[in-house]
């Protein structure tokens, strides 16, 4: 292939550009060192693109040298991009995280139209793998990822060092008084419930709750087959006239009366509880029937050992019960009152200032990892501008003859003054 010109006869590979280009100084220094030493690595080409080696193709060119290739004859050139050039160069964790997310997209676009054409895609599949692979944390990963998801346009910038990953994430989030002019309106709490009438199904989900002694909600949506929002409004029914008892802080209900008609429950009356009406029983039972409750006499004259009811006893139970349990509702409260308190007060101010604290810590580390960049690039511009002065007086020292570089001046006036 001639490269009598200093026109590009080869377009770079979609895997190639996931990496910055080199410029100015060190793109100089690159084909100085091509014009004086040669080129020593291949350039890699598959389906005639450059995938590996687009600084040296490109100094190549621009110095008129014909650039020396190979084909690609690997089965994932994902994998042998990330390798040949992820960890050689000077990059700073965010632009590791950035290029290893785009070439995880870029390998599973490939992946639908071309299968067995980009390699092992399930590799870089998780979080966890792609942080592996490109060496920055979990949690710079997922920044990452984020970023390319969201715009392929501020990921290329990251990728090419023009911006941090912190600040694309910062262009990315919406400003808080746009996203509170497009936030809807919460609801009125309870409004779904009032605006409905009553549900015909009511009947049928007490019973189920009764039925099975549990008042959830997945298990009236399995039987009714029913929304969830439905079944929701179904309990919170049965919550209002006894049937079961509120929410603890587990969510947890208890069902703790019998079936309850639909009219009585939406029509405003407020169902008595099972001890009410057990007590209401209690209390209307007729007095002309008290004889014929009265306990039989033994033929002797003697009264029989009256027996104790049970019923009493369980309607004991029943009570202690019931004080046993509102007061650990009331304890319950209080406890989800003080979480509230400590979770929207103190809690979150300290998790707001362990993020800021992380975030600024992580923006310092970009900022000395990026003066890291520069000095190691101009520490290889040196080495290579040195190495490039010393072929050079090299080779001037061979064409006069001189033993030294102290040498060299005099063997020029000698020649001059022999001419």
């Amino acid at each position: 292939m001639g490269a009598t010109d200093n026109t590009l006869a080869l377009d770079l590979h979609p895997l190639c550009t996931l990496f910055p280009r080199l410029a100015g100084a060190e793109f100089d220094a690159l084909k100085a060192d091509i014009v004086a030493n040669g080129q020593h690595e291949p350039i890699t080409v598959y389906e005639g693109l450059v995938l590996d080696g687009g600084n040296r193709y490109r100094a190549c060119i621009e110095a008129g040298i014909e650039p020396k290739t190979k084909p690609f004859t690997g089965a994932d050139p994902v994998s042998f991009v990330l390798s040949a050039n992820l960890h050689r160069r000077h990059l700073m964790p965010g632009q590791h995280a950035i290029i290893v997310s785009r070439a995880q997209d870029w390998a599973s676009a490939q992946a639908v139209g071309r299968p067995g054409k980009c390699g092992n895609v399930a590799a870089l599949n998780t979080v966890a793998d792609r942080a592996a692979r490109s060496g920055a944390s979990e949690r710079t990963q997922r920044m990452a990822d984020k970023v390319a998801r969201q715009s392929p346009e501020l990921a290329k910038q990251v990728a090419h060092g023009e911006i941090t990953l912190p600040r694309a994430l910062e262009q990315l989030a919406p400003k808080p008084a746009a996203a509170a002019q497009r936030a809807p309106a919460a609801p009125a709490a309870g409004a779904d419930a009032l605006e409905e009438g009553p549900d015909d199904l009511y009947d049928q989900a007490a019973a189920i709750v009764l039925q099975h002694r549990r008042a959830s909600i997945s298990l009236v949506q399995r039987h009714l087959r029913i929304g969830y929002n439905r079944a929701a409004r179904l309990i919170e029914q049965m919550e209002r006239v006894g049937i079961v008892t509120p929410p603890a802080a587990s969510g947890e209900r208890i069902v703790v009366a019998a079936v309850v008609p639909a009219s009585m429950a939406l029509a405003g009356t407020a169902r008595p509880t099972l001890m009410q009406q057990v007590q209401q029983q209690a209390n209307a039972a007729p007095d002309a029937g008290a004889e014929e409750n009265a306990p039989d006499a033994d033929p002797s004259g003697e009264s029989m050992a009256v027996e104790a009811d049970p019923f009493n006893a369980l309607l004991d139970d029943y009570n202690k019960v019931a004080a046993e349990r509102d007061g650990l509702v009331t304890k319950v409260a209080a406890l989800e009152a003080h979480v509230a308190l400590l979770t929207h007060g103190d809690l979150a101010a300290q998790v707001d200032g362990l993020v800021k604290r992380a975030e600024a810590a992580e923006l310092k580390f970009d900022q000395l990892s990026s003066r890291n960049h520069d000095l190691q690039g101009t520490k290889r511009t040196a080495q290579i501008t040195a190495q490039y002065q010393a072929d050079l007086l090299a080779k001037i020292r061979k064409a006069l003859g001189a033993e030294g570089n102290a040498d060299i001046l005099p063997a020029i006036m000698a020649r001059r003054a022999a001419a």
